[in-house]
C-alpha cells in the first residue's frame, strides 16, 4: 500500500485515510458526512486486521489504548467497538479541535498501541481538519 497520499476537499474540509497505520493513504469512497461542529474532528471508520494474530494484539492492547485516549485532555468521544467480524472494529472518534486530534495521533505513533498495529489496515474518514 502507498503511504502518505492525501487528499484535502476544501470545501467540506473532509479528510479520508486508508491503509495500515494511523493516518496512512487515501480512499476518497469513504468519506463520512460533513461535521458542522465548530472546530470539532471527527474520525469514523474501520480497523480491519488480515490474520487471526493481528486480532488477537488488537483485543490484547485495546483496553489501554481507550483508557489512554479517552484520558486525553479534549478527547471528546473515543469508540472502537467490535463488529459481527471478529477482524473487524467501528472506530469513531471526536476530538475539540484539530490541535488535540493532531496530538493525539502523535502520542499514538509513538504508543505500543501504534508500533504494534502499524502494519493493520485501517480505513477511516477524518472531517474537520483545516486546509
Amino acid at each position: 500500500m502507498s503511504r502518505g497520499r492525501r487528499r484535502l476537499a476544501r470545501a467540506t474540509a473532509v479528510y479520508t485515510v486508508d491503509g495500515p497505520g494511523p493516518r496512512h493513504g487515501l480512499r476518497s469512497d469513504r468519506e463520512a458526512p460533513y461535521c458542522r461542529c465548530m472546530g470539532e474532528i471527527h474520525l469514523a471508520g474501520e480497523l480491519e486486521c488480515a490474520t487471526e494474530e493481528e486480532a488477537q494484539v488488537v483485543r490484547l492492547l485495546l483496553p489501554e489504548h481507550l483508557r489512554l485516549t479517552r484520558a486525553e485532555v479534549g478527547c471528546v468521544s473515543f469508540e472502537v467497538v467490535a463488529t459481527d467480524n471478529p477482524r473487524i472494529w467501528s472506530v469513531e472518534e471526536r476530538f475539540a479541535d484539530q490541535a488535540v486530534f493532531e496530538s493525539h495521533q502523535r502520542r499514538v505513533a509513538s504508543s505500543e498501541w501504534g508500533r504494534a498495529t502499524a502494519g493493520i489496515t485501517r480505513r477511516y474518514s477524518v472531517t474537520g481538519l483545516a486546509g
